[in-house]
């Protein structure tokens, strides 16, 4: 996956970039990500803006995957701490 800084590239490539956006273009999922992450960041590039999440869903969808994450790592943590007791 290219990472691209629209900024420091000449403005035919940002163009060319651009335009594969709009025809759809997305890059490929990275390997591991949460499904609920995936699912949020395809509900934000939809096309039509009825669907696409406002703010406080993606706000409320983040925290909970926060929450989750840091609640996952406690647990392989304290499975840790436990193993070498």
């Amino acid at each position: 996956m290219e990472v691209v800084n629209l900024f420091s590239i000449n403005s035919s490539r940002a163009f060319n970039i651009i335009i594969r956006i709009v025809n759809g273009k997305r890059e490929e999922p990275i390997e591991n990500i949460p499904l609920e992450y995936l699912r949020l960041y395809q509900k934000c590039l939809q096309d039509d803006l009825n669907i696409r999440p406002d703010i406080n869903e993606i706000y409320e969808i983040l925290s909970k995957l926060k929450l989750q994450i840091n609640n996952n790592n406690n647990e392989k943590l304290n499975q840790i701490s436990y193993d070498k007791g």
